[in-house]
């Protein structure tokens, strides 16, 4: 006989033997003592009091942190076998017409106690109310709404409960008691459309338009004539007469790259996308936007069926503002609500982007709020400016990113960002992006307060992670990886170092182990890149030289790394005046031994490095200026820095392109 031990889950296996005489005959017997479970039925209803048929149910088990997760079934019915304990979960909603999401509703559990089986209904018409979140800018798009959870104690990751855009209406509600460790988040953001078209039709109305990826951008305001161009083939677009106007082009199954050019050839001034989103090359020759729902395509298909017709056009190249409003909320999701954001009640930040060779580029604020991590990237114009309106007291990761590029091996974005970190309400705060010159950066705070120096020494590990394109701004750091650009190799006393993980294919990286006793170190990584992104530092080198022993216990020891900052004079599109003095400071990674500057060598290229003259660097402690001398207005400087301390730390860095002259 089996005899189990109570409250214990597991497998139990043996033989029973039987004999007869000489016969001996053995059987395999096992058993499994299943862990106490109980049978969940969730019955779904949508906004329209049906059974839903969209939506989905996360949650977490307290009793061993498990997670479950499942899509609602076609009958509205969601059926789990659960383990025993309080659960936490979030049921999902979606109500759909045609293709277009038209609402989502979140409904928080918070704390179910499932020690029997248990039926529960949730209905997002009874349960959940609409949540309105409006700010103080006439004109202001919601771009999207977020509304997140977690426990306490969770491992911090983002667990959303909704993403609504377009239009789309979020409801929110709860079942059940609340809980204090259930933890959430709504998030909002704002901001100017990017293309609206108004006086479609007889009823003159108005659909919200967005540049297609990589479309040229432009400020204008004016009446267009649109007219259908078919499916954008050269036949259909010589149906119509094109030029002069804005064409509406329903792809089907051909490349819009090639049919912006077709219509660019007919003479059209815009293209609008509808049914297939797309993007479209660096080079196309004018703007391709696209309607973001079913219904807006519709709209605009029956504005031309019957031929032109002449409807306003408003665009800007980036938005002049951007709201984004965080709420943390503790125990459940809130029964709806209406929140309304002014100026005066938000922290505020004046954005300035410089050009870097790319039409434009990209902000991004991203919330980190315990658990909770919100993300969201606007497109803007380079240069540009930009009001942001933040929420204060809560943790706000704010950045800059030039363009990107994408491969099958490659992946490439010049993404800056600020330490994380909280901004006031009542005063503004100025922020300059994409400021020439793009260098190598270790003296800057890292991008999240749980990120291990950006060299560091553990027991007998040395490890890297170093950026090596940040912007000029003495505050900004970047935590990109420009995988497949580049290459890291680190020396010991001459000899490379093969033991260990090794050299990340994220240029600027790498871990390995080292023998524990004293050495010279020298790190070498270099980013080398011809991709569209960016036309400021192309390409970037850069060695340290350093001595390292055994650490101690399993902190990540700074290496004492040192770095170059540069302050050209720089204008809006990263040109400096021919003959420049070029200010630059020497920094150290923050916690590493101190010592002082005792040499700074430099060298200018104006011919992309092909061949280099000696730049007679002035300056003493941390603070040093270069005088290039050469090149013509139009042309490029490359730079070469070396920097080295009195205890024999040094870095030595190559930036091709490192600024225009003009």
């Amino acid at each position: 006989m089996i005899r189990p031990r109570r409250q214990s889950a597991s497998q139990y296996g043996g033989w029973i033997t039987a004999t007869a005489g000489d016969t001996v005959v053995r059987t395999a017997v096992g058993a499994y003592q299943e862990p106490e479970k109980y049978d969940l039925t969730l019955t779904v209803l949508g906004r329209d009091g049906r059974p839903a048929t969209n939506g989905e149910v996360f949650g977490i088990n307290r009793a061993n942190m498990q997670p479950f997760g499942v899509q609602v079934g076609p009958d509205g019915t969601v059926r789990l076998r659960l383990d025993a304990g309080h659960l936490a979960f979030a049921t999902t909603v979606y109500q759909f017409s045609g293709d277009d999401v038209v609402s989502t509703a979140g409904i928080s559990t918070p704390d179910l106690d499932l020690h029997a089986n248990t039926s529960l209904t949730i209905d997002a018409a009874k349960d959940a109310q609409p949540s309105v979140i409006t700010v103080d800018q006439p004109g202001a798009q919601q771009l999207s709404q977020m509304l997140g959870w977690h426990l306490t104690g969770m491992p911090i990751g983002l667990y959303l409960a909704q993403l609504v855009g377009g239009g789309a209406a979020l409801y929110s509600g709860s079942v059940g008691k609340p809980a204090a460790d259930f933890q959430l988040g709504l998030e909002s953001t704002f901001a100017e459309p990017e293309a609206v078209v108004t006086g479609i039709g007889s009823g003159g109305s108005r659909v919200v338009l967005s540049y297609a990826v990589n479309s040229p951008r432009a400020t204008t305001k004016g009446t267009r004539q649109l007219v259908s161009g078919g499916t954008g083939t050269p036949a259909d677009l010589s149906k119509a007469e094109v030029k002069g106007r804005v064409v509406l082009v329903a792809p089907a199954g051909n490349d819009p790259a090639v049919i912006a050019a077709d219509v660019a050839k007919a003479g059209g001034v815009g293209m609008i996308e509808v049914g297939r989103l797309f993007s479209v090359p660096n080079d196309t020759p004018i703007p391709v936007y696209e309607a973001g729902t079913e219904a807006d395509s519709q709209l605009l298909l029956d504005a031309v069926a019957h031929g032109p017709t002449t409807v306003s056009l408003t665009t800007v190249a980036s938005s002049p503002y951007q709201y984004d409003l965080f709420y943390p909320i503790s125990g459940a999701f809130p029964v709806g609500g209406l929140r309304h954001e002014t100026k005066s009640q938000l922290a505020h930040i004046k954005a300035k982007f410089r050009a870097a060779g790319v039409s434009y580029g990209y902000t991004f604020i991203a919330g980190d709020f315990n658990g909770f991590f919100s993300n969201i990237e606007i497109p803007v114009g380079l240069p540009s400016t930009q009001d942001q309106y933040l929420s204060p007291r809560v943790s706000w990761l704010v950045g800059g990113m030039i363009g990107s590029y994408f491969d099958q091996t490659n992946w490439f974005s010049a993404r800056q960002s600020l330490p994380a970190q909280a901004f006031r309400a009542g005063r503004a705060v100025e922020q300059s992006w994409n400021g020439a010159v793009f260098s190598p950066r270790v003296s800057t705070a890292p991008v999240f307060t749980t990120d291990p120096p950006y060299a560091y020494r553990s027991g007998d590990t040395l490890g890297f992670g170093i950026p090596l394109r940040v912007d000029s701004s003495a505050d900004h750091s970047d935590y990109t990886c420009y995988l497949g650009m580049g290459s890291n190799q680190l020396l010991r006393n001459g000899t490379p170092v093969t033991t260990g993980p090794g050299a990340s294919p994220c240029p600027g990286g790498g871990e390995w182990t080292v023998p524990a006793d004293d050495a010279a170190y020298e790190f070498k990584a270099q980013m080398a890149s011809d991709a569209p992104a960016s036309t400021f530092s192309s390409r970037v080198s850069a060695t340290w030289d350093f001595r390292s022993a055994h650490v101690a216990g399993n902190a990540n020891q700074p290496l004492p790394l040192l770095d170059v900052g540069y302050s050209p004079p720089a204008d809006d599109y990263n040109r400096v005046p021919v003959n420049a003095v070029v200010p630059i400071s020497v920094g150290r990674q923050r916690g590493s031994a101190a010592a002082r500057v005792s040499s700074v060598q430099a060298w200018a290229s104006f011919d992309d490095g092909k061949t280099w003259s000696l730049v007679r660097a002035v300056g003493a402690g941390d603070t040093w200026v270069l005088p290039v001398l050469g090149g013509k207005s139009g042309g490029f400087v490359s730079l070469r820095v070396k920097a080295t301390d009195t205890a024999g730390n040094s870095v030595d860095e190559t930036m091709v392109h490192a600024y225009q002259l003009r």
